[in-house]
């Protein structure tokens, strides 16, 4: 019987793809893509169609059936481009995914579909009618258009459904999870404008990663997202549970916290699943209860000392007595978010810190001057830990010679080391160390990237990190990685107008990241924006 169903599923499904939607799941047929001449500009863009990504599918996919536990989603993983996996320009479905999607719908829809059947407490056509509005336009994102209504009633009335509502559901939830009107984000716009049911979904899935709730619904539903009101309804988004899931999987992805769980350390060193999961924890909580729960500046946000500490992570920060629950230790040696175990502990090898992985982390994440790739011939050689006379080197005297010695190499590495030797003092964990190789450590650097925009000259992580809180290159970074976030990489992350105004916003010395992600919500670019709809020669 199961069978039956789907197979039926699989040929009434396409049929609605073409009902106030847009062609099938694998095409962008309606869509054009933005005018190349207008990025860059403060013209009005034409938004590309945006496909869902892994995480914003599974979270709206939850939402969608809260209270009845769906099963899990299981779809192929999205790759990471420009630093997050929301790129629109990366976003399109193959058939596996396509197959993917067809999979999961079944599978929530024979699952979800007779629990919500039983619900309903009726059975007629009225109230499949009053259901399918509900639902759709939660899956939707907006009200569904009569005609759309029309095409899912035919289940009901005329399909092999008929009469039969636990059945007509389980058809519905089916197609519904399948319709691009559910799997994109379509911004077409209204007489030049975003629709301010778009503005919700854009709001929604930049902040929650997930589906508007019924209160923005309803404000969309409404007209009233603009002015006093929509700075109401993002600080009420702000403060809900769904805001620190959203904002954190952003920042896993823009501080590339996802190493770590593929790190294996060396012997003798602290390091298992625990270890794992509470750095993660600990990170996570030093940015949200930091950033955007306390809204402290970008400046506290690298210079702050301390760190949040379990039991698990003791002997990593060298706390005594620290409990099973992450609580905040004022730490001297842990100035700000650079000194987070997670973020060093990533971006070095099993036994030793890597200048070079800290200091091309800085050069991409805080300063977005990122290198350009090695050359082909680069080695992967660990460096040596002895000269040719047998004496101990330290690890940034290793580096010196497995990385400066040649001249191809040193041009960049010049650029490149500093960094991280500033970051000397910390392990291949994150533990503070004083000496390495019988000898004090040398955490000292000068550096100007790049681009040569600014210049830095330091000696240790205190001085680090000051000169990088007080670099405007560093603010102007993470402006454009949390607009490249919010926008998908789409034509507004190439906006100089917008990228300006938003900069300027969060100039003041007590700005930080929770201003950034309120100044670009409110922006008129971003949630009225205009949209251009002439078709693209």
């Amino acid at each position: 019987m199961s069978k039956w169903r789907l197979a039926i599923a699989a040929a009434v499904v396409p049929v609605l793809w073409g009902v106030g939607c847009i062609g099938s799941i694998g095409d962008g047929e309606g869509v054009e893509p933005p005018d190349p001449s207008t990025q860059g500009t403060c013209a009005a863009q034409k938004p590309p169609l945006r496909r869902l990504n892994h995480t914003e599918y599974a979270h709206t996919v939850r939402d969608l059936f809260a209270g009845y536990m769906p099963p899990q989603t299981d779809v192929s993983p999205d790759a990471r481009r420009s630093g997050f996996t929301n790129n629109v320009e990366f976003l399109n479905p193959s058939a596996l995914l396509v197959r993917e999607y067809y999979d999961n719908a079944s599978a929530l829809a024979q699952a979800v579909g007779p629990a919500l059947a039983r619900d309903l407490g009726c059975s007629d056509a009225d109230c499949y009618a009053a259901f399918i509005r509900d639902f759709g336009r939660r899956a939707y994102r907006r009200p569904l258009t009569d005609e759309e209504v029309a095409g899912f009633l035919s289940f009901y009335e005329e399909g092999p459904g008929r009469d039969d509502l636990p059945f007509a559901l389980e058809m519905a939830l089916t197609a519904f999870l399948q319709a691009p009107a559910f799997i994109y984000r379509p911004e077409f716009g209204q007489e030049g404008h975003l629709t301010p049911h778009e503005v919700a979904s854009r709001l929604s899935y930049f902040i929650w990663q997930s589906m508007p709730d019924e209160t923005l619904l309803d404000a969309a539903d409404a007209g009233s997202l603009a002015g006093d009101d929509l700075a109401q309804q993002i600080d009420r988004m702000l403060a809900d549970e769904k805001a620190r899931e959203g904002l954190l999987t952003a920042t896993h992805e823009w501080l590339e916290i996802e190493r770590i769980a593929d790190e294996v350390k060396g012997e003798g060193i602290p390091w298992d699943e625990d270890i794992v999961s509470s750095l993660e924890a600990s990170l996570e909580a030093f940015v949200w209860e930091r950033g955007f729960t306390e809204g402290r500046s970008f400046r506290d946000l690298l210079t702050t000392r301390g760190a949040f500490v379990d039991s698990n992570l003791a002997p990593v920060f060298g706390v005594d007595g620290a409990s099973s629950e992450l609580t905040w230790y004022e730490l001297d040696d842990r100035p700000g978010l650079l000194a987070q175990p997670a973020i060093l502990a990533g971006q070095a090898h099993g036994t030793y810190p890597s200048p070079v992985l800290r200091g091309v982390f800085i050069l991409n994440e805080l300063l977005c001057d990122p290198p350009a790739p090695p050359p082909p011939e680069a080695g992967m050689d660990p460096p040596p830990d002895t000269d040719e006379s047998g004496n101990a080197l330290s690890n940034r005297e290793g580096y010196d010679i497995l990385t400066m010695a040649e001249s191809g190499c040193a041009a960049c590495h010049q650029a490149i080391n500093p960094f991280g030797y500033g970051l000397e003092n910390y392990d291949a964990i994150g533990r503070w160390q004083d000496a390495d190789a019988g000898g004090p450590i040398d955490a000292s650097g000068e550096t100007s990237g790049f681009n040569g925009a600014e210049t830095y000259i330091f000696d240790g992580p205190d001085q680090l990190a000051e000169q990088l809180a007080e670099s405007v290159q560093v603010r102007t970074c993470m402006v454009s990685k949390w607009v490249r976030y919010a926008s998908g990489s789409g034509p507004l992350a190439e906006d100089d107008c917008f990228i300006d105004d938003v900069e300027l916003a969060v100039a003041g010395p007590e700005a930080g990241l929770r201003d950034l992600v309120i100044a670009i919500a409110l922006h008129p670019k971003y949630s009225q924006a205009e949209v251009s709809q002439e078709e693209t020669p």
